[in-house]
């Protein structure tokens, strides 16, 4: 059974680093990405409108800047007022509506 004083006992951060120890045996680099961005229209259609796949050791900055163009095209397309669509009828009932 565990000596219970040595459980609830501070530890000094010598006695802490002598109980741990880490030791690096791999590192991980980035070396491809792959997105899709998809637009969803007002009948809740789904549509692929680009992608991308890549592969080599700059994937990471490259992601960045291609992530950051596709981020400002999205913004700029969503800024531009949409077409109303409206079925018949729809107008004259839009136009006869007194309250939200």
């Amino acid at each position: 059974m565990p000596d219970l004083e040595m459980l609830t006992e501070k530890l000094t951060p010598e006695k802490k680093m002598k109980l741990t120890h880490t030791e690096r045996l791999q590192m991980h680099k980035l070396y491809s990405y792959c997105y899709v961005v998809v637009c969803m229209n007002s009948s809740l259609n789904y549509e692929i409108i680009s992608h991308d796949l890549y592969r080599s050791p700059d994937a990471l900055e490259r992601f960045i800047t291609k992530i950051e163009k596709k981020l400002a095209n999205i913004q700029e397309d969503l800024s531009a007022p949409a077409k109303m669509i409206m079925a018949s009828g729809d107008l004259k009932a839009y136009n006869k509506v007194t309250e939200c």
